[in-house]
Parts: C-alpha cells; sequence; structure tokens
C-alpha cells in the first residue's frame, strides 16, 4: 500500500486496522489530537469561507445598485453631464479573525485581500477621468463597478464550493447585468475614443501645409 492509497481509506477503517493489527492504543492516542484539529480547522475555513462570501456578495449587489442609479442619473438644466455619482461603493470589513484567515484557501485569501487593490486602482482611474476626460465619464463609472462587482462574485461564488456551499438564489440576477453593463460601456467608450481619434486626424489634414 502507497501514501497514495490512504486517501481511499476513512480514518475509521484505518484506527480499525491499527487496532486490529495490535499496534497499541498509544498510536491511537496520538492519532485522535491529529483529527481534531484537523477537523476543526475544516470547520473554521468553511465559517471563514461563508464569512467572506457573503461580504462579497453584499458588494456586488452595491456596484449593481450603483451602475443603475448612475445610468438612470438625470441632467441637470444647463448642465453639460448628468449628476453622477463618481464614488464607487465601499467594499465593507472583512471578518477580524486571524485562526479563520489561516484555515481558508491562501489564493481565495489573497483574492479577496487584492480585491481592496483593484477597487483602489479603479477610483484612481474615475479620478483621472474626472480630470482629463468628462465625455468618458458615465462609461467609466459602468465599466468599474461592474468589473469589481463581477470579481467580488466569482471569489465569492469560489469560496461557497471549495466550502460545499450551496450556491446564492437570486430573484433579480444583477451579475448577468453587470456582464451585460460591462460589455455595453467598454463598446461605447471604445467607440467614443475612435470617433474622437478620426477627428483629430481630420484636423490635422486640414491644418497640414500644403
Amino acid at each position: 500500500m502507497t501514501f497514495g492509497d490512504i486517501g481511499l481509506w476513512d480514518w475509521g477503517s484505518i484506527v480499525k486496522t491499527i487496532i486490529g493489527a495490535g499496534v497499541g492504543s498509544a498510536i491511537i492516542q496520538g492519532l485522535l489530537p491529529y483529527l481534531r484539529d484537523r477537523r476543526h480547522r475544516a470547520d473554521q475555513a468553511a465559517y471563514m469561507s461563508l464569512r467572506l462570501a457573503v461580504t462579497l456578495e453584499f458588494y456586488t449587489l452595491a456596484c449593481a445598485d450603483f451602475v443603475q442609479k448612475n445610468q438612470n442619473a438625470q441632467r441637470p438644466p444647463e448642465a453639460e453631464y448628468p449628476d453622477w455619482d463618481p464614488e464607487l461603493p465601499e467594499l465593507p470589513p472583512y471578518p477580524d479573525d486571524i485562526d479563520g484567515w489561516r484555515a481558508v484557501d491562501r489564493g481565495l485569501a489573497s483574492a479577496c485581500l487584492n480585491l481592496r487593490n483593484a477597487i483602489h486602482a479603479s477610483r484612481g482611474l474615475v479620478n483621472a477621468t474626472i480630470e482629463y476626460s468628462m465625455d468618458d465619464l458615465g462609461d467609466v463609472l459602468t465599466e468599474q463597478a461592474a468589473k469589481r462587482g463581477i470579481e467580488a462574485w466569482r471569489i465569492a461564488s469560489k469560496l461557497r464550493r471549495v466550502s460545499n456551499f450551496d450556491p446564492v438564489e437570486n430573484s433579480w440576477d444583477f451579475v448577468s447585468m453587470l456582464e451585460t453593463k460591462l460589455k455595453s460601456a467598454t463598446a461605447s467608450k471604445q467607440h467614443r475614443q475612435e470617433r474622437n481619434a478620426d477627428i483629430m486626424l481630420d484636423l490635422d489634414k486640414l491644418t497640414a501645409p500644403e
């Protein structure tokens, strides 16, 4: 039997085999704390994963609300642009549980922490757009909120999956809405940039010396 074969056995079978072989109760006594610790860490990981997933799902919903609010924003009289909200949603604080963080899957823990950096970068892009390219602001707000919301949802789904929790059932499929709005905003922004590039090219031709 190889070590790989052990994974095919349940621990109850292993304990019975040890007893049958007459190895003695000392080994069993040594195994029990390990098994209890292993179960405890699995419970910690599952609980922490669920808490993180709920936090991220809440954030995705906040992003969906943000996108809809901005797309329905009205333009005040004599204003050049609609009254957009430029402040992307805040990601709520994560659970302050050191043991839980240590127990949860490292890759998913890293993804959770890196999401805050991505949100910070999105805010920087929004601020740069306000300063240099207001015509793009509506699409940039939709694009960045949708990206971050979708990213949060995907992490949350993985956290649920690795801990064997059921997926969330929503009466409003706001994730599909964010995906649709993201594609639309990205295409709209790209079309505007291409059109502006064509205008600049035509201007260059008109002002070029004979």
